[in-house]
């Protein structure tokens, strides 16, 4: 128990140093980043519990509130886990360390999981807080209801640990076994992520359920998703639903430990095995200059790096998702717009969805740290500081713009749009993509994390991450509350064409201290 501990605190502490954001103690700059990523799920699932506490309580259905939240936050959290699993478990180039320890491998297996849990407990144990409160305002509770979502609080995050773990171990399998490990692994990824979406469009078929029959609801509660069933027993009061929640959380966590630590070592083995035979070195490349060059090896880490691909590609993915659906569902959308108000009314919303989803494609934020221990070979070569910037920047682009141009346009002709606003809605997205881009250099210079042991801690938990694609979601914040101040003294079109003017200028400012402070940062790092 006590190896156990140091190995928990290790990587806690790992993952405290790969959140600092400035020159302190590395600790509290760390429990400060994870204090600022807590607010996200506690915002997220305060907002629906309450919308949804309110509804359910007004059609007797209160007690599948519990229950379908907590299907939301494990679908989150795992979505937010699985990409990142497979590089915290077996990813660490100090596994040949750890390993010659006198310490079992299935204690090393379980304190990487149990990081795993810490990172699942800020989001989906913090998810079930609001929800937990939102029972109490629109319902009676009884007086084991607080004990009871303790527990739910603390065990719920097993469940997506451990099905991310699961992930894991068959992505280091096809990475050890075949030799397109990247193509396949990018593959694995995103036919799980498809399943992802899917389960959780279904939940929103939950809600039709409740009102057309409970009673098929309550079986398939009760069946199917039985954990579900207990934990709404257990918050009504019954202690032995309570436990068997807890067991069918926390026993199978144990048991993938347990299963992945007997094959650990041979795991890693095949997994490194394959990546000792590579070097870093020069190469000729086809292309016609030195940007081409550079475009090109910009573009082979991107798609030849899944975790990459994905934590800062996943929402252009998004974004050309929905805009083939509202294709197909334009009967819908006009339906919705109707029950809003008109389309007028509906166009904010859109913009709003669709930057929120354009902040999440930010590669710059964390491109000049996956160079890592390797950056002195793009220093030593004859490659200008701003062509090297201007072939991550052209990365960003390459991924957000195509992606940004097929959403718009698609839900443009979904919901008839006038050519003049989908113009100016293009112009400001676009100029948006560009701002996010250049600010993402700006704070990976800021924020190198030249260091980090393996690419998962570089792109999901290093500060300049954090600050990159949070950043992106503040500012889309701002123009929503921009909106609601100006909207109806610009227009829709005047307020996109506006804006986009600000965005364009901030964008040449960014520009001017990449090409001054900047370059001298990158001569520096």
């Amino acid at each position: 128990m006590r190896k156990l501990r140091c190995l928990v605190k290790i990587d806690f502490r790992a993952m405290l140093a790969a959140l600092n954001l400035g020159r302190g103690r590395k600790g509290k700059a760390g429990i400060g980043a994870v204090v600022l990523l807590a607010v996200l799920p506690l915002y997220i699932s305060g907002t629906y519990s309450f919308l949804l506490g309110s509804w359910m309580s007004e059609n007797g259905a209160l007690g599948f509130l519990a229950p379908v939240m907590v299907l939301m936050g494990v679908l989150m959290s795992l979505m937010l886990t699985m990409f990142g699993a497979s590089g915290i478990m077996y990813g660490s180039r100090d596994m040949d360390l750890m390993l010659s320890l006198p310490v079992p491998a299935f204690t090393v297996v379980l304190a990487k999981l149990l990081a795993l849990y810490l990172e699942n407990l800020v989001f989906c144990g913090l998810w079930l807080v609001p929800t937990g409160a939102a029972l109490a305002v629109y319902g009676d509770i009884g007086p084991l209801f607080v004990p009871a979502l303790l527990v739910a609080v603390v065990c719920t995050p097993f469940v997506p640990t451990f099905l991310g773990a699961l992930v894991g171990w068959l992505v280091a399998f096809a990475e050890g076994r075949l030799r397109r490990k990247a193509l396949v692994a990018s593959l694995l990824y995103l036919v799980l992520f498809g399943a992802l979406l899917a389960g959780g469009m279904q939940v929103n078929r939950l809600a039709a359920l409740m009102l057309q029959n409970a009673d098929v609801l309550q079986h398939v509660l009760n069946t199917w998703l039985f954990p579900l069933g207990l934990l709404q027993n257990a918050l009504e009061g019954n202690m032995l639903a309570l436990a068997g929640y807890a067991a069918v959380c926390l026993v199978p966590f144990l048991a993938v430990a347990w299963l992945v630590g007997r094959r650990y070592k041979s795991i890693l083995t095949g997994v490194h095995s394959r990546a000792m035979g590579r070097a870093y070195r020069f190469s000729r490349l086809g292309s016609s200059g030195k940007f081409a060059a550079l475009y090109k090896k910009e573009l082979a880490r991107f798609f030849g790096t899944p975790i990459y691909l994905f934590n800062t590609g996943f929402g252009a993915i998004l974004m050309v998702g929905a805009g083939v659906w509202a294709v197909f569902a334009r009967n819908t959308i006009a339906q919705a717009a109707v029950a809003l108000g008109g389309i007028d009314a509906l166009l904010p919303l859109g913009l709003l969805g669709v930057a929120f989803m354009l902040s999440t494609v930010n590669t710059t934020c964390v491109s000049i740290s996956l160079e890592g221990k390797q950056l002195w070979v793009l220093k030593s070569a004859p490659i200008s500081t701003g062509a090297l910037l201007h072939a991550k920047l052209a990365l960003n682009l390459t991924v957000a713009w195509p992606a940004t141009v097929v959403c718009l346009a698609c839900l443009g002709f979904a919901v008839q749009l006038s050519a003049a606003s989908l113009g100016a809605a293009l112009a400001l997205c676009l100029a948006f993509s560009l701002l996010l881009a250049l600010g993402g250099l700006c704070v990976n210079l800021r924020f190198p994390r030249l260091d980090g042991v393996n690419d998962t801690l570089i792109v999901k938990q290093s500060a300049s991450a954090f600050c990159g694609i949070l950043g992106g979601m503040a500012l889309v914040g701002l123009g929503a509350l921009c909106w609601l101040l100006l909207g109806r003294v610009l227009g829709f079109a005047g307020f996109c064409l506006t804006f986009a003017a600000l965005a364009l200028v901030l964008s040449a400012g960014l520009w001017y201290v990449l090409t001054t402070w900047g370059a001298k940062r990158f001569s520096a790092l």
